[in-house]
């Protein structure tokens, strides 16, 4: 099943190393449909890069969310912090 692109900012947490290997959004959609497509003449290249077949169910959705979840968590802390900084600044 291909993954939605409206999805792929939610994929930021997928396997390190294709995280690490598709620095910007595009670059995953073009990864993403490249797997998708057997005849894709840059499938095979990128399956010797991402070291095998890439699958949509490789990607832990349940984990995908807890990151997204407590990165949200780590920046209301943070922006809280900044505003109690800038009140007792004045």
């Amino acid at each position: 099943m291909p993954i939605p692109a409206s999805n792929i900012r939610a994929l930021s947490t997928a396997p390190a190393a294709l995280r690490q290997k598709t620095s910007a959004e595009s670059g995953f959609e073009e990864f993403v449909e490249a797997m998708a497509k057997p005849r894709h003449p840059e499938r095979k290249r990128l399956i010797e890069w991402y070291g095998r077949v890439f699958k949509p169910e490789d990607i832990d959705l349940p984990a995908v969310q807890a990151n997204i979840e407590k990165l949200a968590r780590r920046r209301a802390i943070g922006k809280a912090a900044s505003a109690k900084s800038r009140q007792s600044e004045r």
